[in-house]
């Protein structure tokens, strides 16, 4: 009944959508997710999405980090926007975490994986 719908800008394999969820379900789920990413989380922020109006269309969970593990605490770049009615979702790891990434330089164990 929202007249905003959300899709993530990426190829379908790369995420999955849960429907039908309660706030409490998507939030305890989400929660889930972000805290399971690492040795190095350490602490997720809960956010508003707002549209031009600045009323709440969603909400976004993010993860940071300890920051000796990537040299920072918040990994990621996002990004909305709206077209057509629908709010694009563009989410990026920031280009110097990525480049530890494909170095191999990342203190959680990890080789060049994403």
């Amino acid at each position: 009944g929202y007249p905003y719908t959300f899709e993530p800008y990426a190829p379908a394999f790369e995420y999955r959508l849960l429907k039908g969820l309660s706030a409490r379900e998507a939030l305890d789920k989400a929660q889930d997710f972000v805290s399971t990413t690492g040795n190095c989380f350490v602490r997720s922020q809960l956010s508003k999405v707002l549209d031009r109006n600045d009323k709440t269309i969603g909400y976004e969970l993010r993860p940071f980090y300890n920051p000796l593990c990537y040299g920072l605490a918040d990994v990621l770049d996002v990004s909305y926007w709206n077209k057509d009615g629908k709010i694009v979702i563009k989410v990026k790891v920031k280009p110097i975490v990525e480049k530890q990434f494909e170095s191999g330089d990342s203190s959680t164990g990890r080789d060049s994986g994403k």
